[in-house]
């Protein structure tokens, strides 16, 4: 470094490096490189009495860091031991078990000799029945007959499909009148054997379209009787 002038009448700062060296240097010249001022100014005195007072170690900060011992490592103190477990004595086994010789067993089982059973068991010899209860036959009932039985046809008819018995005439069938469906043909078979109280063949019944195969084939049942 440039030497310095230590009149005491010349203004001076306190500079540092990295390694926390520390040096005094004239106010106003540039401060050489690695080199910062600590903000410290005043005579050569001032400034060196700053240096003596912060300055104690005067190793570089390298080599006090080469130099430094790390602290000593705490060690644990030692675990403490649980004392051993107390082990019950052995349990005392009895040397022999007391077993009875011989069980008493009955010699003999008192067995009946014979179990008396009754030689017979009276049945009666016959059952009453009663004689069968005479049902009385059907009774006939005999058809209508004449203008009433016609009347009464054209009325059952007329019920059945819903129309006044003015509107039938023998040319009514179930493919003229709409309200002569099946259904109500069937209803109207039905309605034919109650009332005049005969029984129709499926043959009969499949023919019967018309009131005029009706009032015919009722006819011819009224015939043959």
């Amino acid at each position: 470094m440039t030497t310095v002038d230590r009149s005491g009448g010349v203004d001076c700062l306190v500079v540092v490096n990295d390694e926390e060296q520390y040096s005094i240097w004239p106010s106003g010249r540039e401060i050489p490189a690695g080199w910062r001022p600590v903000g410290v100014t005043g005579t050569e005195d001032e400034c060196a009495a700053y240096v003596d007072e912060v300055w104690q170690d005067i190793r570089p900060l390298s080599v006090r860091a080469a130099l430094a011992v790390p602290p000593p490592v705490a060690v644990p103190p030692p675990v403490a031991v649980p004392p051993p477990i107390a082990v019950p004595p052995p349990v005392a086994v009895p040397s022999r078990v007391a077993v009875p010789s011989r069980v008493a067993v009955p010699s003999r089982v008192a067995v009946p000799s014979r179990v008396a059973v009754p030689s017979r068991v009276a049945v009666p010899s016959r059952v009453a029945v009663p004689s069968p209860v005479a049902v009385p036959s059907p009774v006939a009932v005999p058809p209508p007959v004449g203008e009433a039985a016609e009347d009464r046809l054209a009325q059952v008819v007329a019920d059945v499909l819903g129309v006044e018995p003015a509107e039938l005439t023998d040319a009514t069938a179930a493919v003229t009148e709409a309200r002569w469906t099946s259904l109500k043909h069937v209803e109207l078979v039905i309605t034919l054997e109650d009332v005049f109280g005969v029984s129709f063949s499926h043959a009969e019944i499949r023919a019967m379209t018309s009131l005029a195969v009706i009032r015919k084939t009722l006819r011819d049942k009224e015939s043959s009787r």
